[in-house]
């Protein structure tokens, strides 16, 4: 199985008393194992193609239909308010509207048996049908969502996308201000400055030369610190 599609077994590991590998095993129909792309449209619905056969007088026609496969969530048989635990004895795939409209309530025998033959059924229909479209992953579904970047590397990437464009901008109209004497001519060429400052921090030479001159303050800095701390302070003596 690919990585991403192991990360949901460990992740549904980690909420209950099982092991990954117990949890996939349980939660996915046998026929379905070897396929992750059947895996993702089982656990997380999407639209697979299916011939369909006809017959009149004895003889056969076939077409193709398109079918829904809907979204599913691990159910727990005993309510987590109930005291129950995600575990291969207290769970089923089922329904994502169905599981979530249960609320806080125990499934009853007759939930779990409609449970149990929806995804025989949606095994039996994904196996042998093409699949057109699969959803992705979400971070509503109970199963964990493939994040392509961390919550941290997004956020300073925002910050650097954001803040360095208007960094640039006022350090170079506020450069160019200075040159001229006359309000006028400060405000007007510091703002061309400023734009071009900012339109240059967007390209990837602006940024690298940005990054390096953060660098050269920082290492400037650094500097000025070390030195002050390697100067012994003379002692005044009456």
């Amino acid at each position: 199985m690919p990585d991403e599609v192991q990360r949901q077994f460990y992740y549904a590991a980690q909420k209950g008393d099982w092991t990954p590998q117990e949890a996939f095993e349980h939660l996915v129909p046998e026929p379905l194992r070897d396929n992750p792309e059947q895996v993702i449209t089982f656990m997380n619905g999407g639209t697979v193609q299916t011939e369909v056969w006809t017959y009149d007088r004895g003889i056969g026609s076939g077409h193709y239909e398109l079918v829904e496969i809907q979204d599913k969530d691990i159910s727990r048989i005993i309510s987590g308010k109930n005291g129950g635990e995600y575990s291969v004895e207290n769970t089923v795939m089922e329904d994502m509207s169905i599981n979530r409209s249960r609320g806080a309530t125990n499934m009853t025998p007759e939930e779990y048996q409609v449970a149990l033959d929806t995804n025989t059924q949606d095994a039996t229909i994904i196996e042998n049908s093409i699949i057109e479209e699969s959803s992705m992953f979400e971070e509503s579904q109970v199963i964990a969502p493939i994040a392509e970047e961390t919550v941290m590397e997004a956020a300073m990437g925002a910050l650097w996308e954001g803040i360095l464009p208007a960094a640039a901008a006022v350090t170079a109209g506020a450069y160019v201000g200075d040159k001229f004497e006359t309000k006028e001519d400060r405000l007007g060429y510091g703002a061309l400055a400023a734009g071009g400052g900012a339109l240059l921090a967007m390209t990837p030479i602006g940024q690298a030369a940005m990054l390096g001159f953060a660098g050269y303050k920082i290492f400037q800095a650094g500097k000025k610190v070390y030195n002050g701390l390697q100067t012994v302070p003379v002692r005044a003596v009456d």
